[in-house]
């Protein structure tokens, strides 16, 4: 809560079961904790490209403007490997309420590592308001 993220539920809709990422509250040990944050919470910080902006690791997908877009992701513990390929940690899908989708990979190396699910697996998360800019549960 320290840098402004909200709980992160699952697909229960519980406010503590997606253990995809630290918000969602997995591990219950001081001596384990290689986790980073699910899609939303990635394009929340400011760690790529600002605070919920687009960058070229943050992308915006407007399906009703844009229906058809392809691209690579790049998991948050290759991040550092990304440099010459500028793939999108990211990708937000735009649905004109507060409640829009992120895309991510959830790639379980790095500082990633000890992920507790969905290791190597394309994951998407909603946010329940705010537009992925403001502190908000996600599921």
């Amino acid at each position: 809560h320290n840098v402004g993220l909200a709980h992160s539920g699952g697909l229960d809709g519980q406010t503590y079961t997606d253990h995809t990422g630290m918000m969602g509250n997995p591990l219950y040990s001081d001596e384990i904790g290689k986790m980073c944050y699910n899609a939303a919470k990635n394009w929340q910080l400011s760690w790529y490209g600002g605070i919920g902006e687009e960058s070229i690791y943050k992308v915006k997908v407007d399906p009703r403007t844009t229906p058809l877009s392809s691209y690579t992701l790049v998991g948050i513990g290759e991040f550092d490997k990304n440099n010459n390929h500028q793939h999108p940690v990211v990708i937000k899908i735009e649905t004109r309420t507060g409640q829009d989708y992120f895309v991510g990979f959830n790639r379980a190396v790095g500082p990633n590592s000890q992920n507790a699910e969905a290791d190597n697996e394309v994951t998407i998360t909603q946010v329940d308001g705010g537009n992925g800019l403001n502190i908000a549960q996600s599921y």
